[in-house]
């Protein structure tokens, strides 16, 4: 459907609000008459409120990535009330069209900083120590980080109406996917001590939604992959 002529009609209903009485008469006049010459009803309004975001920050390992980054893109899909999935190495969020974009921008700065974090961990480590058990820790150090961003975590509400949307949007554009949990890091010696130390840092991080959201229980984020059955 050609989105121009949505945001025109969205546009006219806008004028219809007008306190203006003509003007508003007028606007929803064109807008009904439009909407019928391009036939277009109102679900195909209300859908066109929901959006997918291509996140520039793409996964390394996109069929078996570690469970800290699943659960990173999890934090953030709850965080701001929309929904993620990944095709390779490509991450998607969709959702509100006014949540999407933010959700993104999150995701990319805490992706970043828990780099960062993962790297000055990792400088802490004795270099003569094996280098699965330095990676291994290193990948617990992650986990709890991410479990300490997510205690600051307010989920964001959405509503009915706006979840049925997504579930519509989810089986016109998007089609079949599964969830995956990622690998889980390795247990080796030192790894409660990393993962401990991992919750203490994450914890100081504070990721606020800085959108509006809607009515309803609080969405529950996963996270899926394309093409594949659920």
């Amino acid at each position: 459907m050609d989105k121009s002529v949505l945001e025109r009609i969205k546009k006219l209903f806008a004028l219809s609000k007008s306190s203006n009485p003509h003007e508003a008469a007028s606007a929803l006049s064109m807008a009904q008459k439009l909407m019928e010459e391009a036939g277009v009803t109102q679900d195909d309004l209300d859908l066109s409120s929901i959006e997918m975001t291509l996140s520039e920050k793409e996964l390394k390992s996109p069929h078996n990535p570690p469970r800290w980054m699943v659960s990173l893109l999890t934090c953030v899909s709850h965080n701001f009330g929309v929904r993620v999935v990944t095709s390779d190495h490509k991450v998607f969020f969709y959702g509100n069209a006014a949540r999407t974009s933010v959700a993104d921008y999150s995701y990319i700065f805490l992706a970043r900083s828990l780099q960062k974090a993962r790297s000055e961990f990792l400088r802490t480590q004795n270099k003569r120590i094996k280098r699965t058990t330095r990676i291994g820790r290193a990948d617990k150090f992650c986990e709890g980080w991410i479990f300490g961003c997510m205690k600051n975590l307010k989920p964001m509400a959405v509503g009915g109406h706006e979840s049925a949307l997504v579930d519509r949007f989810e089986r016109e554009k998007i089609g079949p996917t599964t969830s995956y949990e990622g690998r889980s890091a390795r247990d080796v010696n030192g790894s409660h001590a990393a993962q401990t130390k991992g919750v203490r840092e994450g914890s100081k991080v504070v990721l606020n939604t800085g959108v509006s959201g809607g009515e309803g229980h609080a969405a529950i984020g996963e996270t899926r992959m394309i093409g594949v059955s659920s």
